[in-house]
C-alpha cells in the first residue's frame, strides 16, 4: 500500500463498495474493496493512483496534503495548491 492517509483509503474503499456487490465465500460476506486490496493489491493500488490522477484532474483531490476538495476547510500546502491561504 501507498503512503495516503487513511481517510483516503477510506473514500477510496466507499467508492468501490458503492459501486460492486459484496463478496461471499463460504457463507461470510466481505466489502469488495477488502477483497480486491488482499487478493490484488498492485491492481488495488493501482487503480487507487488511477482515481487519484482523475480527482486531481477535476481539481477535487490535492497530492502535496492528501485531502479532498470536500473535505478541506484549511490547504496547508506550502504553495497553496489546493485551497485557501
Amino acid at each position: 500500500m501507498s503512503d495516503y492517509k487513511r481517510a483516503t483509503y477510506d473514500a477510496y474503499d466507499d467508492m468501490i463498495d458503492e459501486c460492486e456487490s459484496v463478496v461471499t465465500v463460504g457463507g461470510i460476506t466481505y466489502p469488495a474493496s477488502l477483497v480486491w486490496q488482499r487478493t490484488d493489491p498492485i491492481a488495488y493500488d493501482v487503480s487507487m493512483s488511477d482515481w487519484l490522477s482523475e480527482l486531481e484532474a477535476n481539481e477535487e483531490y490535492c497530492h502535496v496534503c492528501d485531502t479532498f476538495q470536500w473535505s478541506v476547510v484549511y490547504c496547508d500546502c506550502p504553495d497553496a495548491e489546493c485551497g485557501d491561504e
